[in-house]
């Protein structure tokens, strides 16, 4: 399970992408290693590391993670509506997650979410 680690220390984008989708696909949306695999993915297709760049795809990726309580994920898909990647502009939608993160302790969101509301 912990294989993609050392894809990705290593920099090998495309094998850490394999072994992401594997964990990713066990069936199981609600297990942990599901959620942070949907979480990376997400970031990999959103930087095009290991895959082509689909924004549409990291952000389907990032809802199934942030659905589930991933903060980062929630501030990553706050991010992108409120700076329109891969999906209309919506700083109602962005400050919705950016509270979710913050919510949960993480603080640094604070002040994206400041700018949204």
């Amino acid at each position: 399970m912990f294989k993609y680690y050392e894809y990705i220390v290593k920099k090998n984008h495309e094998e850490a992408v394999k072994w992401f989708q594997k964990a990713a696909n066990q069936g199981d949306v609600y297990s942990k290693y599901s959620v942070y695999s949907h979480y990376s993915l997400g970031c990999m297709y959103q930087e095009g590391k290991g895959v082509d760049q689909d924004l549409n795809e990291a952000v389907r990726l990032y809802t199934l993670a942030a659905d589930q309580g991933n903060a980062p994920a929630q501030y990553n898909l706050g991010w992108m509506y409120e700076n329109v990647r891969g999906v209309n502009e919506s700083f109602q939608k962005a400050a919705r997650w950016y509270r979710l993160a913050v919510d949960q302790g993480h603080v640094e969101e604070q002040n994206a979410l400041e700018l949204t509301i």
